[in-house]
């Protein structure tokens, strides 16, 4: 919050202040400053985060002023900031023996309890604050807030910025601090609610479209975000993250060709991105344009030869052209730079499986699977691998196990039932067909196209049309 005494300064007039202690120092001289002049000129270098000369300022203003409680604040408020936690409580307690009544002793104390880990000590100390009432309570309020945000308690900022929005609906900055804590809770509903009550009252800010286009794109309204996004670069074509996060909206709006401009113009503000020359490599291999996209991938690796993903989307490159063993090299180097990437065991069990190593195919799926059981494309691609091998009854028992992670998995179901209906296991292989069904009841033809044969069979057909047939 603001200390009142420095409502008599612009700041003009406080850089001079800065700028007339700074030459006192460089001269190795004293000069004297009043109460006010150095709140204001501690305040500056607290703000610029330039701690050292803070110390200096107290100091001298401790020197000059030792019995001022203003002074000694200042002072409390340095050593929190230099991390004497401990040393700035038990001055804030001495002052508090001089001044109970002063609102700031107990908002510090609370501060230095939140970096102690203390919280419920420091909302003792919020409370004690703002039970002694204030013109400027909101302020007050948010300046909690505030200190609740930095310590990442977005609950209880969202509880003191609310309580400031009630005493003035316009606190705009308040408004935007509460779609933020709502956006970092993913309550991203009210996320954008707040942001858009902000805009009503200052429609020009960059950073409030910018981060309601994040939040639009969290939930997958990718229409939304593109339109945030145009307007922070309505406002600023020079706003590098805006062309990037434009781009992946678009990517993900299945916009290909502007995504690929809006990453180009990204390049073009941070020269030699590695991940936007990747991010082109794989508009242009969705597009269908293999060349272009290989050229992009080498682009990427002449700037970082470490970048996983487009040693990836080369051997996808590589895989789609039947180019097995040029897609297992670049699958394995993906995989030698960042083993824990799921996706690349399951490329690289793909590709050792249509080289016809089996046995490298199936540890490749194992490690897949160990690093993520929710891929139900590993588990269905690891039990083909065993039929393949003759190993049937391997896949079903495989397949169960898959069940085990993903009970409600229709794909899982459907090929299920179908590795039972080629077992001539007919029982079963309706349970799972009609567990299937229950789930996706479209997804039937994942079973029928894999077992052609059973599309005459009276059983299945009349399983089929009588859920088609059920309300």
């Amino acid at each position: 919050m603001e200390n009142e005494h420095e409502l008599h300064f612009e700041q003009t007039e406080v850089l001079a202040l800065a700028e007339r202690f700074e030459q006192m120092l460089e001269a190795n001289r004293k000069a004297y400053f009043d109460v006010v002049e150095l709140e204001a000129i501690i305040n500056h270098f607290l703000d610029s985060e330039d701690f050292e000369k803070a110390d200096l300022a107290v100091a001298h203003g401790m020197a000059l002023h030792p019995h001022s409680v203003e002074m000694k604040l200042r002072h409390a408020q340095v050593l929190l900031e230099n991390g004497h936690d401990v040393r700035s409580i038990e001055l804030l307690e001495a002052i508090e023996q001089l001044e109970p009544s002063n609102s700031e002793i107990y908002i510090n104390k609370g501060a230095a309890y939140l970096h102690l880990g203390h919280k419920d000590m420091a909302r003792s100390q919020f409370d004690k604050a703002l039970s002694l009432g204030s013109d400027e309570e909101e302020e007050m309020l948010y300046q909690i807030a505030s200190l609740y945000e930095q310590y990442s308690h977005y609950g209880e900022a969202i509880e003191m910025l609310r309580k400031a929005v009630a005493l003035n609906g316009d606190h705009a900055q308040a408004l935007y601090d509460l779609a933020y804590c709502h956006q970092r809770q993913e309550s991203l509903e009210l996320s954008i609610r707040y942001y858009n009550m902000f805009l009503d009252r200052d429609p020009f800010s960059e950073s409030a479209w910018y981060n309601l286009g994040i939040v639009h794109n969290r939930l997958q309204q990718y229409g939304k975000a593109i339109e945030c996004y145009d307007f922070v670069l309505a406002l600023n074509d020079k706003h590098a993250y805006a062309h990037f996060n434009k781009a992946n909206s678009l990517v993900h709006a299945g916009q290909y060709p502007p995504a690929i401009q809006c990453y180009k113009e990204y390049i073009e503000l941070e020269e030699d991105n590695s991940q936007a020359f990747c991010y082109i490599g794989d508009c242009y291999d969705k597009m269908g344009y293999p060349d272009r996209a290989v050229t992009y991938y080498q682009k990427t690796i002449s700037l970082d030869k470490n970048f996983s993903d487009a040693w990836h989307g080369l051997g996808m490159v590589h895989f789609s052209k039947g180019n097995y063993p040029d897609a297992i090299h670049h699958f394995e180097r993906a995989a030698q730079i960042n083993e824990y990437i799921a996706d690349y065991w399951n490329a690289l069990g793909n590709a050792y499986a249509h080289a016809g190593q089996h046995e490298k195919a199936i540890r490749a799926f194992q490690r897949n699977l160990a690093l993520d059981d929710q891929d139900h494309e590993a588990w269905l691609n690891y039990s083909l691998l065993l039929v393949k091998q003759g190993q049937a009854q391997a896949a079903r028992d495989l397949l169960m196990e898959a069940l085990l992670a993903l009970p409600k998995n229709a794909p899982l179901l459907y090929r299920l039932a179908a590795y039972c209906f080629l077992a001539d296991d007919r029982a079963l292989s309706l349970e799972f067909l009609r567990g299937g069904l229950a789930i996706d009841p479209q997804g039937w033809t994942e079973f029928t196209n894999f077992c052609p044969q059973a599309r005459t069979d009276k059983d299945v057909l009349d399983l089929i049309q009588g859920d088609k047939q059920s309300p």
